[in-house]
């Protein structure tokens, strides 16, 4: 399988892992994508039925040459190059790729229903549990009936979020809308400022958990309010910088 193609089609998949039904007009974009790739991998004869065509040309009485059966297998065999195949996927892979660019609200929406409700169960889970580790179970236990159904419904909730990231950088890096920074990471889901982007350490993986004691608010982001966020934080650090550097030349000049 062509490897663009590929990777275009695991956006679908990472959507169908989160529950969620493919909008009508990029399932029927899929379908069809789906006909041209197959088309693409079966448009070659199996050898041994190339030769049992000529055999059964040559059982009837007939020039192989000339036998339709024949005909239509050295067709498909003609068009099974590389260059064919492949530009078949790509074309397939660049069909697929603008129906996720030009439908992209629906899926943001969809993901955002499923984002919404797992970080609103999260936050009641945290509530329950406080800032104990997830992973200490022992504690958790401890704790009595109510912090292990806490602990379920965060464990599910944490799920959910992963797989609507997993979705979001699929997408991202298929469609190249928007570009996948992991030291920003956390502006797709969060809205925070610079200061509060330093001195809580929040560049590199989202830990939603730590994120839900912040106190910071959710808010799954679409391209322009991601790029919106990122322009923010990158102006208030260019800000601190300068002023930084003012006070430094101040200094110079006192001294």
């Amino acid at each position: 399988m062509d490897l663009n193609l590929a990777q275009t089609q695991s956006v679908l998949i990472a959507v169908r892992r989160l529950g969620i039904d493919i909008p009508e007009p990029i399932a029927t974009v899929e379908a069809r994508v789906k006909a041209i790739a197959k088309a693409a991998e079966s448009v070659a004869p199996a050898h041994h039925d190339m030769l049992a065509a000529i055999i059964r040309a040559v059982d009837a009485g007939k020039n192989p040459v000339d036998d339709k059966d024949v005909q239509r297998m050295l067709a498909g065999q003609s068009l099974a190059n590389d260059a064919i195949l492949h530009g078949l996927r790509g074309e397939a892979a660049q069909l697929l790729t603008e129906a996720l660019i030009e439908h992209q609200g629906l899926l943001f929406d969809a993901w955002r229903a499923k984002f919404d409700k797992a970080t609103t169960d999260l936050a009641a889970a945290y509530k329950v549990l406080g800032g104990v580790n997830l992973n200490d179970t022992e504690t958790v236990l401890q704790m009595g009936l109510d912090a292990s159904a806490a602990w379920s419904t965060a464990n599910n909730a944490l799920a959910t979020l992963r797989d609507v990231m997993t979705a979001w950088q699929s997408w991202a890096t298929v469609t190249r809308q928007v570009s996948v920074r992991n030291d920003y990471a956390i502006l797709r889901v969060a809205a925070v400022d610079w200061h509060t982007y330093r001195d809580h350490e929040l560049g590199g993986t989202i830990d939603y958990w730590k994120l839900t004691g912040l106190g910071i608010p959710f808010g799954l982001a679409d391209v322009a309010t991601y790029q919106r966020r990122v322009a923010d934080i990158e102006a208030a650090q260019r800000a601190e910088v300068a002023a930084a550097e003012r006070d430094r030349m101040t200094r110079m000049q006192l001294n």
